[in-house]
């Protein structure tokens, strides 16, 4: 566990707050990310700078879910259910199904988690920012000149569940022009990541962790259950 934790993130030896950022984010690993049960909404908000109040460009809503070996992501019309055999894949916009195989090996690590792995080795400092009761806050800085898209990335948790409450990614090169959302190429971006509605009724619903919710399979062909009449259901390779 704590070899993982230090793979991902990379943290400074000798360095106080990295020290501190070393213990919480085991301790995120083990009820966050490798929680048996879990589940959570996610909020992706793409703003057009690196203020908290700046202007909001796009917001789009996701959800995990984690049931022992089992775990799904959804963003937007797109779920994707992993299961310890089988990945299934369900898009809502062109009704279809897709089903691959899999040897079992998936992490179930969250994309919106995995994707600082990206960064783990342009680390270069940790600051630890003064925060409420319950909460630590952590901004991590990449080394000068990398080649990463981002300066920094800021992680807030909740020291009591060791839930993340947010991941917010501070990029240092513009948006490409874009005039349906008011982009005109100058724009500095922040994408903050919200987590939130923990195991909820409305995040936690176990039975879309089952592949027969989405599908039934009898003499090798493939349909779709009466939750996805009119589906289109198709195995990959």
């Amino acid at each position: 566990m704590k070899k993982t934790v230090f793979a991902i993130f990379s943290l400074l030896a000798g360095c106080l707050p990295a020290q501190d950022f070393a213990k919480d984010l085991e301790q995120v690993y083990k009820h966050f990310v490798n929680a048996e049960r879990i589940s959570y909404a996610i909020k992706y908000s793409l703003r057009a700078g690196h203020q908290e109040n700046s202007r909001l460009i796009m917001e789009s809503p996701g959800r995990y879910c984690r049931n022992k070996q089992s775990h799904l992501s959804v963003f937007e019309n797109k779920t994707t259910l992993v299961t310890g055999s089988e990945i299934v894949m369900i898009d809502r916009a062109e009704k279809r199904i897709q089903v691959k195989k899999t040897d079992g090996t998936s992490s179930g690590v969250p994309d919106a988690v995995s994707i600082l792995k990206t960064f783990s080795n342009y680390v270069h400092k940790i600051n630890r920012i003064p925060s409420g009761k319950n909460q630590a806050i952590y901004d991590v800085y990449l080394k000068p000149g990398s080649e990463q898209p981002i300066d920094h990335y800021r992680i807030v948790l909740n020291t009591g569940s060791y839930y993340l409450e947010s991941i917010s990614l501070f990029y240092k090169t513009g948006l490409r022009r874009n005039e349906d959302y008011q982009v005109t190429g100058k724009e500095i971006p922040r994408l903050d990541i919200s987590f939130y509605d923990f195991n909820s009724p409305q995040t936690n619903v176990s039975e879309e962790t089952r592949a027969d919710y989405y599908y039934n399979k009898t003499s090798n062909k493939l349909s779709p259950t009466l939750n996805f009449k009119g589906y289109a259901v198709k195995e990959v390779f």
